[in-house]
């Protein structure tokens, strides 16, 4: 029996939640959605993969621009989120695309900052709010309020 509750407790240790967010401009013409690492190794609160889609765009390429960790075009701190457009990466590189008004060749960086604290936590599906900047490689820069939905998938 002993051996059993040991395995078990190992096996649950090794799994984690997929964590995030999912966020939508005010006017919902950009849809911002992040997501944590799922395995232990990689920390499970640092960013995975930061998907940008536009919904007015049809079926099958509402996907603007995607940023990872691996490609290191991602990082956070908590739930500051930093994504860096990188034109050699295919993931960014639809550089006429306009997101927000702007061509996402103009861009040089998105900062989402939800308001959010793993010491005080929101149940998953509950919405909370944030900011979205975006900083032109000419120095300008917007803030977007958005409308954050926690995200949590055992």
């Amino acid at each position: 029996m002993k051996k059993l509750i040991v395995m078990m407790a190992f096996l649950s240790s090794s799994f984690a939640f997929a964590d995030g967010f999912v966020c939508k401009t005010l006017h919902n013409d950009l849809i911002i959605r992040v997501y944590n690492n799922t395995e232990p190794a990689y920390g499970t609160r640092n960013s995975a993969v930061m998907v940008l889609s536009d919904p007015a765009i049809d079926y099958g390429r509402k996907t603007i621009a995607k940023f990872t960790g691996v490609n290191t075009t991602l990082s956070n701190v908590s739930t500051n989120y930093a994504a860096f457009v990188d034109l050699r990466y295919l993931d960014s590189r639809r550089k006429g695309e306009l997101i927000l008004g702007t061509k996402l060749g103009y861009i040089k960086n998105f900062y989402l900052d939800v308001n959010f604290s793993y010491g005080h936590p929101i149940a998953p599906g509950e919405i909370t709010t944030g900011n979205l900047e975006v900083l032109k490689r000419n120095g300008d820069s917007f803030d977007e309020p958005v409308r954050c939905k926690r995200y949590l998938k055992g």
